[in-house]
């Protein structure tokens, strides 16, 4: 997988198995000619036709992304692979008209391509057009019959991904709506169900009519329904615990004006007690361990690269009410080791990573759209 730029400040990859697209057109260009003599202009039509098809599945994966910087939730990366592509945001919402609108995002960026793809064929007469795939390189009957087949793709595209069932878009909507009637995790143990079944009949339907587009797909849509479905049954699971059942008092809420040396001198003698250091608004900018302290202290070779060492580190506050599957995904997609846990906004103990992990039997799939 290689990064090949960003969008919109999103970083975009590019996976190995999307050399598949210009194999495939290859093929493609085989079937169109109808005999194994390769078609040169039909090799170029196709290979037009998948870059065309590609951009859509891009437009349609920074609907996603966009959607969830719109409601304050950032997306890693985008990612385009031989199945189409992935946004992968660093959680689904933690509302369910959040995740709704993230879900119904791409699909929306569809529509709207294909509502400008119909009236333009519309206007130019481009649907009379669609007669054979013969015709000369730029001319009209030629881009006519591109613009043709990538409306028809994009339909089916529009089609297959309001499917109800998890990873699909259609899943995340109905995951999202059920959440208004039930706990989340149950919401997601249904549309990761109804995404094994899809899985199952697409794979089936697959085998009927002899084409292996339909497996590919219907394996891919039933292991990640699975690994959703793992996910939800472990929330379940650790939502069973509270985060007050698991954190500890061992901390020290360290002064502005506190002397550096004191507070190492306590470091020193306390490596697994958590200090809280706050920040010039003072309040908690960061929480570190005495180990971790004294670590960065003997790295440091000045006073002033020992203050931005410290304030460079990456703390997290969690309030003791939040279920602890949110603390888990911290833990997981941020690699948060430890959280200051809140009680009336002050600080009342430290939740470690290490605690929550115990609870943890097996590790679950990652959360992405598609």
């Amino acid at each position: 997988m290689k990064q090949v730029g960003k969008l919109f400040s999103i970083p975009l990859f590019i996976h190995w198995s999307a050399l598949a697209f210009p194999a495939f057109a290859l093929w493609h260009s085989f079937a169109i000619h109808g005999s194994y003599a390769l078609c040169w202009e039909c090799f170029t039509f196709s290979l037009l036709l998948f870059a065309a098809l590609l951009l859509v599945v891009l437009i349609h994966e920074l609907g996603h992304a966009l959607a969830g910087r719109y409601v304050g939730i950032p997306t890693d990366r985008i990612v385009i692979n031989g199945l189409g592509g992935a946004a992968y945001l660093q959680h689904l919402g933690e509302k369910p008209r959040e995740t709704i609108l993230i879900a119904i995002s791409g699909p929306m960026t569809n529509i709207v391509i294909g509502l400008l793809l119909y009236f333009y064929l519309e206007w130019s007469n481009g649907f009379t057009f669609f007669s054979g795939y013969h015709g000369e390189l730029f001319g009209l009957a030629f881009w006519e019959r591109l613009l043709y087949l990538l409306f028809y793709y994009n339909l089916v595209l529009i089609l297959f991904n309001l499917l109800p069932g998890l990873p699909l878009d259609g899943g995340w909507v109905l995951e999202g709506f059920l959440r208004y009637f039930m706990p989340s995790h149950w919401a997601t143990i249904v549309a990761a169900r109804l995404g094994q079944f899809l899985g199952a009949a697409l794979f089936v339907l697959g085998a009927w009519l002899v084409d292996w587009i339909f497996p590919l797909f219907a394996i891919f849509i039933f292991l990640y329904a699975t690994r959703q479905l793992v996910r939800a049954k472990l929330h379940r699971h650790l939502n069973r615990h509270t985060i007050a059942s698991l954190m500890h008092g061992d901390f020290s809420l360290v002064e502005e004006e506190a002397p550096v040396l004191g507070v190492l001198e306590q470091a020193g003698q306390a490596p697994a007690r958590y200090f809280m250091i706050p920040n010039q608004e003072g309040q908690l900018g960061t929480m570190l361990s005495g180990g971790q302290l004294m670590e960065i202290y003997q790295e440091s070779k000045e006073e002033e690269a020992f203050f931005e060492a410290v304030s460079n580190v990456q703390s997290y506050a969690i309030h003791e009410s939040t279920p602890l599957s949110v603390a888990w995904d911290y833990i997981r997609h941020k690699q948060a080791q430890a959280f200051a846990v809140l009680r009336d906004n002050e600080v009342a103990g430290v939740l470690e990573a290490e605690a929550v992990r115990q609870l943890v039997p097996q590790k679950p799939g990652p959360s992405l759209f598609h």
